[in-house]
């Protein structure tokens, strides 16, 4: 990863957790099991990847059926895989 160089809040420099975390792909308290809720006021459930993977694709086409196709977008970092940030284009 590199910083843009010319970044006001920075001052070209990548912050310590952004340029050197690793950690986080050992943490003892990672989550490593899929989990859903209904609403933000529910509690979280763990839940099997295929029930995860349905609950997601059945939101993202609610939200698309109400807002139109351009309402979903995708993310991606510099930690992701080059075939993970493919899959995230349009």
């Amino acid at each position: 990863m590199v910083p843009w160089k010319d970044g006001k809040a920075n001052h070209g420099h990548s912050c310590i957790k952004g340029r050197f975390a690793y950690g986080w792909a050992t943490h003892r308290e990672r989550i490593l099991n899929p989990m859903i809720r209904e609403t933000i006021t529910d509690p979280w459930r763990e839940v099997s990847w295929e029930e995860a993977i349905a609950h997601a694709a059945s939101e993202f086409k609610r939200i698309q059926a109400q807002y139109g196709r351009l309402s979903v977008g995708g993310i991606t970092s510099s930690r992701c895989t080059s075939e993970e940030a493919y899959l995230v284009q349009s």
